[in-house]
């Protein structure tokens, strides 16, 4: 999962960037705070994003306005789980006078996250410290526990053997102080004997006036723990579910049969995406070959297309390429230049040339997929000349498989971009005397060409004729 997410979060948050904008909207400072958000959960081992989080808790301890409020929490916690040395600074902040409550909150819902077991003990021991706002106390035990699994054990245990403890720092304000440390010792816990742990303390430590909350507690981790249970049974765990060959035979069957079941397709998409390296290039275009052939465009996997394609790029063919670019902006309808022009210049570039040359596994007789690869880069609107250069000659060497439909997309493509490529046209123009061509196909073909500022003689008298001999068959 933490791959997962680092991989999907890393390419919209280097565009955005980690630091405001006096043009910033809204939407893009909430972005930002999303995305930020999300690597502090997930991107404790990715060794750029945690530098990037060092150099900014750092700088918040030396300037504490540099750090915006709305990811402070987020890059504090970052920087505390990547192994930054910043606990005893932060502790010692939150425990002056002058600094504002807010700071003070994200700094108690960040020390938990500090990499050194001893260190998160150490934080669990001083949230009980006088110092700590008693209305603030239970954050800090919550940010250990939400740390990891094991910093969710340290809570849980702190909790059960320091109870008396805990209590008595509470025991003459509102109760529901007391509840909010049982849930950010024991929320999200998935063991069930925790929830028998909690019905006895309820009833040893005369919990009563908390016991409706404790109760709710209680059935939250039960069905959690349920649901643990009935997911470790369900087919997920088997091998054959992480199956390439399981999972394209699966995306096909579903396509002939035209299973439009949404849920099911999302299941796929997820499959997919965890299963992104373990697929080949092949393989991966197959799956989304799928979701273009059923027109799933709102599915998740065609934005993770935009961070995971581009550094695996040489495992992708050409045709591989086209079935992606083509569902990517016709399917799903995006175009984000960063992503489609790192893809033009991987295909444009010496290693596909010379792998091409040598017959290696680039060099299949694949003329459509450049087709299809103009096409979409042209309605994409991202105008790359070189790939337009490169996918000509693969154009005009296999005309006489070209028919009318395709000589009119391939027209049209080269009109969006503005690359008239006189070789492939003229290539285009030549066999269209013997192209497989319908009526209204051969009529688009000559207006593009006199879009083109090109008048063919022949291409309007066959179209003359054709129309006559289409109105004599009516008369007749």
């Amino acid at each position: 999962m933490n791959k997962l997410v680092t991989e999907l979060i890393e390419g919209p948050l280097a565009r955005i960037g980690w630091d405001s904008k006096p043009t910033d909207e809204s939407k893009t400072r909430q972005l930002r705070s999303t995305l930020v958000n999300l690597a502090s959960k997930y991107c404790h081992t990715n060794k750029e994003m945690v530098e990037n989080a060092c150099q900014r808790a750092q700088a918040y301890l030396e300037d504490p306005s540099s750090l915006p409020a709305d990811i402070r929490r987020s890059v504090l916690k970052l920087a505390l789980a990547g192994g930054g040395d910043f606990w005893t600074a932060l502790k010692e902040r939150a425990e002056r006078y002058d600094v504002t409550k807010t700071e003070v909150v994200d700094i108690y819902a960040s020390l938990g996250y500090v990499k050194d077991k001893r260190l998160k003990q150490r934080t669990l021991e001083w949230s009980l410290n006088p110092i700590v706002r008693p209305s603030d106390y239970y954050t800090v035990m919550g940010s250990v526990r939400a740390s990891s699994s094991e910093g969710a054990d340290m809570a849980w245990n702190f909790l059960v053997t320091r109870f008396d403890d805990v209590k008595a720092r509470v025991s003459s304000a509102c109760s529901s102080l007391l509840t909010s440390v049982f849930y950010s010792c024991a929320g999200g816990s998935t063991d069930a004997s925790r929830a028998d742990t909690l019905e006895r303390m309820r009833v040893e430590k005369k919990l009563n006036a908390i016991g409706r909350s404790l109760s709710q507690l209680v059935e939250s981790i039960r069905s959690n723990a349920t649901a643990v249970e009935h997911a470790r049974k369900s087919d997920v765990t088997k091998d054959e579910f992480w199956n390439p060959e399981a999972l394209i035979a699966f995306v096909r069957r579903s396509v002939s049969r035209k299973v439009m079941d949404a849920s099911m397709w999302n299941g796929v998409a997820a499959r997919s995406m965890a299963m992104g390296d373990v697929l080949s290039g092949h393989q991966f275009a197959a799956v989304v070959r799928g979701f273009n052939k059923m027109n799933f465009g709102h599915s998740d996997i065609y934005p993770f297309l935009e961070s995971f394609v581009p550094p695996r790029l040489p495992r992708f063919t050409p045709v591989d390429l086209s079935h992606l670019i083509s569902g990517y902006v016709h399917v799903a309808h995006r175009d984000d230049e960063g992503f489609l022009v790192a893809c033009a210049d991987d295909l444009s570039c010496d290693r596909r040339k010379l792998a091409s040359s040598v017959g290696n596994v680039h060099a299949t007789n694949d003329w459509f997929a450049w087709e299809n690869l103009l096409v979409a880069y042209a309605d994409a609107n991202v105008k790359h000349k070189k790939l337009f250069e490169v996918a000509a000659p693969k154009l005009y060497n296999n005309v006489h498989f070209i028919k009318g439909r395709n000589c009119a997309r391939i027209f049209e493509a080269l009109i969006k971009c503005g690359f008239i490529h006189k070789r492939l046209v003229a290539g285009l123009r030549k066999a269209l005397p013997t192209m497989s061509c319908s009526t209204d196909e051969l009529q688009e073909i000559c207006q593009l060409l006199n879009s083109m500022g090109i008048h063919d003689e022949f291409s309007d008298k066959l179209l003359r004729y054709r129309k006559a001999e289409v109105l004599d068959d009516v008369v007749s």
